[in-house]
């Protein structure tokens, strides 16, 4: 191979056509703006799946808050020496505060 030829097949290269968006890609700009399209109203309907989610999870830990504040009442009036607080009430409390502090911890992570 020589110098000569080398430079021959970079003219060769470089005297083709280059590409107009015209000719050559129009026919492809529909269908690429379609998906652009769908996937936007995708990325739509996720974000307010997630939106839903986050308010949900927020209604049920006011919810567990509400339930953890009447149990502390509720346990405020039974002796700690009742069978009813020390194999239930106190088990049931503090299976709510578990509950709460967990689903805080995953609300927060979302938000």
């Amino acid at each position: 191979f020589s110098v000569e030829t080398t430079l021959n097949k970079m003219a060769a290269v470089s005297a083709q056509p280059r590409l107009s968006f015209d000719h050559d890609l129009r026919h492809a700009y529909s269908p690429i703006s379609l998906r652009l399209s769908s996937g936007a109203k995708s990325l739509d309907g996720v974000l307010e799946i997630m939106r839903m989610r986050i308010e949900a999870e927020s209604v049920f830990c006011n919810s567990l808050q509400k339930i953890i504040g009447c149990s502390t009442n509720l346990m405020s009036h039974i002796p700690s020496t009742e069978s009813i607080r020390r194999d239930g009430l106190d088990a049931l409390y503090s299976d709510l505060k578990n509950e709460y502090t967990q689903r805080m911890a995953y609300l927060n992570s979302l938000k």
